[in-house]
């Protein structure tokens, strides 16, 4: 199980989860990078709390928006210089908030976005280009991957790796591996540079959620609806491959593609394997 393979194998036993990130961004940045105002548009409990430590670690205290109308109404508070929008979302989603704001801001007030999914095919970088984003970073985030992405939008060249860190990419791994641990690894390495209990936490609520998101889905499947169905998979998957746990994004992935097309025939046994995951 995950819970085994993660927490037993990687991290012991778990520690109740830290207090939630503070709501008000600073513009202090570190590591050679320069202030920013950054806001996090993404619904995801436990993507969100990978890219705030991520981001603490490049100096940045950012805020959080949980979907689209969420997002225009922080931009609306005040002026952000970079969004990391995640795509799929429920209610508006970010292909219609980055569209939205290109429209209501003009283009020297806008912030430059950033998409983050885990749809990484051509098309998928092409739709997010085309509706408007500035740049493209595929799911699962690693640090040096953010960093590099948050030079090219500000212009500047990346500094060197943080020291402690190491400089890991996001190269895909083999997909029938159960687990890829240079993502646990990464947040263990932020860990031990803040010494402060990171991942326990992360690896908590994302057990947390488990049952929940399964949950989801095996209602969506009762009702046919493939809408919630595909929003409940993605989430998994997203969560899941944030933390290396590659054969059940994998699941998840087809369970999302067969629930877009409504292919409903032979989910119960998916279902089932992903439960036993």
């Amino acid at each position: 199980t995950i819970r085994c393979r993660v927490v037993d194998n990687l991290l012991g036993e778990a520690s109740p989860a830290g207090p939630r990130a503070r709501e008000g961004a600073s513009t202090a940045a570190g590591s050679g990078l320069p202030p920013l105002r950054i806001l996090v548009a993404e619904d995801n409990a436990v993507n969100q709390k990978v890219a705030l430590l991520l981001l603490q670690q490049l100096g940045y205290a950012a805020d959080v928006a949980a979907d689209g109308e969420e997002t225009l109404a922080a931009l609306r508070r005040q002026r952000y210089d970079v969004i990391l929008m995640d795509v799929q979302m429920p209610g508006m989603d970010g292909i219609e908030a980055t569209r939205r704001i290109r429209n209501e801001w003009p283009a020297d007030e806008r912030p430059w976005i950033i998409a983050v999914t885990a749809n990484a095919l051509r098309e998928d970088r092409e739709t997010c280009l085309s509706a408007g984003m500035d740049d493209y970073l595929s799911k699962p985030v690693l640090l040096e991957d953010l960093r590099a992405a948050l030079c090219r939008g500000m212009g500047t060249a990346a500094p060197a790796p943080l020291s402690g860190t190491s400089a890991a990419t996001s190269a895909p791994t083999n997909a029938d591996e159960s687990f890829d641990p240079k993502y646990i690894d990464q947040l263990q390495q932020l860990q031990a540079r803040s010494g402060r209990e990171l991942v326990s936490p992360i690896i908590d609520r994302f057990l947390a959620e488990a049952p929940r998101r399964i949950e989801e889905l095996t209602l969506a499947l009762a009702a046919k609806d493939s809408r919630n169905f595909v929003l409940a998979a993605h989430a998994f998957k997203g969560s899941g491959a944030q933390l290396g746990a590659c054969r059940l994004a994998k699941i998840c992935l087809d369970l999302e593609t067969r629930g877009g097309r409504a292919e409903w025939s032979g989910m119960e046994e998916i279902l089932g394997a992903l439960e036993s995951e």
